[in-house]
């Protein structure tokens, strides 16, 4: 028996997936599959990411805290960092309020902070209650809600995954 590591995963859509490479377990995890590492010396079984979850979506829970607050004046959220992957994160607002408030992202662990844009048009930026779901591909990026303008009323937040 070698000594090969071997990855096991259940994909929403393939079903049981075995594969023998480090650069697939790391692809995995991104996606969240469910992933059993076995090393074939001593058939130790390790399951790393959970069962899969029943509620259809084909995702375990991601077990992240949500952040959740609510802005009566000009500020920021606290960070969220949301697993990187295909899988989406929600961030919603609600309340009764006249203010001006955007979804930021920092690649610094929070030094440096930044409005999402596409082409130069700025994505993600509210001034009455949302709903929006948006997706993250690489790891670790941060992201926070920043009320930019503030008049009058309560916006409360959630931001989670």
């Amino acid at each position: 028996m070698s000594n090969a590591l071997v990855v096991t995963y259940l994909d929403p859509i393939l079903g049981s997936v075995t594969v023998s490479t480090m650069d697939a377990l790391l692809a995995v995890a991104a996606s969240e599959a469910t992933l059993r590492v076995i090393n074939t010396t001593t058939a130790a079984i390790v399951t790393a990411l959970g069962s899969p979850a029943q509620n259809g979506t084909g995702y375990a829970p991601s077990g992240l805290s949500p952040v959740t607050g609510s802005f009566t004046g000009t500020g920021q959220s606290a960070s969220f960092i949301p697993l990187a992957g295909p899988r989406m994160f929600n961030v919603t607002t609600r309340g009764t309020f006249v203010a001006s408030f955007q979804l930021e992202r920092s690649f610094d662990m929070g030094s440096n902070w930044h409005p999402i844009t596409a082409t130069s048009i700025q994505l993600y930026a509210w001034t009455a209650p949302e709903s929006e779901q948006a997706q993250e591909d690489q790891f670790g990026i941060l992201y926070r809600l920043n009320c930019t303008a503030y008049t009058s009323g309560t916006v409360y937040y959630r931001i989670s995954q």
